[in-house]
C-alpha cells in the first residue's frame, strides 16, 4: 500500500474545514523527534537505522520511548509550523559551562 503524494495530502489538509480558525493560528506539536513517525514525517531511509531508545517509567507503567536525531527537525518543519519548546520551564537551555544542558 503507498501513501499519497505529499501534494496530495496539502490538498486534503488544505481542504478541511477548520471551522473559522484565524488565517494565522498555527498548529504544532510539543515533540518534534517521535520515532512513531517514520514514514509519516521523517524519512525511514535517514532514520530508520538511527532511532535510540529508553525505557521511562510513569504511573508504574514501563513503556519505551523511541526518539529520532536532533538534525531531524527539519523534516518536522515540512509539516508543522510551530513547535513547543517548554523544556526551558524544567532547566535552561544552556548550563553554567555554556554547553546544552539535558532536560532527562
Amino acid at each position: 500500500m503507498s501513501l499519497p503524494s505529499v501534494e496530495d495530502r496539502r490538498t486534503a489538509v488544505d481542504a478541511y474545514d477548520f471551522h473559522g480558525v484565524h488565517p494565522h493560528v498555527r498548529f504544532g506539536t510539543a515533540s518534534d523527534r517521535y520515532g512513531g513517525w517514520i514514514d509519516q514525517i521523517y524519512p525511514s531511509d535517514q532514520y530508520a537505522d538511527r532511532v535510540s531508545t529508553r525505557s521511562r517509567k510513569m504511573g508504574g507503567e514501563t513503556f519505551t520511548e523511541r526518539r529520532v536525531p536532533i538534525e531531524s527537525v527539519r523534516h518536522y518543519f515540512e509539516h508543522f509550523a510551530v513547535l513547543e519548546i517548554d523544556f526551558t520551564f524544567y532547566r535552561p537551555l544552556l548550563e553554567d559551562d555554556d554547553e546544552p544542558g539535558s532536560n532527562y
